[in-house]
């Protein structure tokens, strides 16, 4: 079985789907021309396939960081209360907050809400971006680097970021 390409079905209309994809030997790949038409149409049937029950590619991201970031909030809550270094009560408060906002974003992707919700949901990606900014001026500062605090604030801002533009694009189609 060879590499999947489009039939020749797909040349004429870009409206066909990924089911009218099939197998190409060596031969008929070696003759495939990426400069023609069917080309250009892969690349517009594929931003069509980017769709997950409905939702865009951004909405499955934004699913994703939640998860992340939902779970990163809880590892970090139970691991302050375990470790229980100076100030680990105010730092298990934010890591609860992380997870409230990671929580209440899923929630949101899968039920909806109301207009003060989304103000909420917006406001706790605005206070999550700043807690990521405000962990990378502390992670430039300290004599040891903490990888965790990296790749948790950089999902944390790509939640907050997914956030908001979702938001925004949601408001801006119910609006209409």
């Amino acid at each position: 079985m060879g590499i999947l390409y489009p039939t020749d079905i797909e040349v004429r209309g870009m409206e066909t789907s990924t089911s009218q994809m099939r197998a190409f030997d060596s031969r008929e790949r070696d003759a495939y021309n990426p400069g023609n038409v069917c080309y250009r149409s892969n690349i517009i049937n594929f931003a069509s396939l980017c769709t997950v029950r409905g939702s865009s590619v951004k909405k499955l991201l934004l699913l994703l960081t939640s998860v992340f970031i939902a779970f990163a909030g809880l590892w970090l809550a139970v691991m302050e209360n375990a470790l229980k270094h100076d100030g680990y009560i105010g730092r298990a408060i934010i890591a609860l907050a992380v997870l409230t906002q990671g929580l209440a974003t899923l929630f949101w992707i899968g039920f909806g809400g109301r207009a003060l919700f989304r103000i909420l949901l917006a406001a706790g990606a605005i206070a999550a971006a700043l807690l990521a900014l405000s962990a990378f001026k502390g992670l430039m500062s300290t004599p040891h680097f903490e990888g965790f605090v990296l790749i948790i604030g950089v999902a944390l801002l790509l939640q907050s970021a997914l956030t908001l533009i979702t938001l925004l694009t949601t408001a801006q189609r119910t609006a209409k």
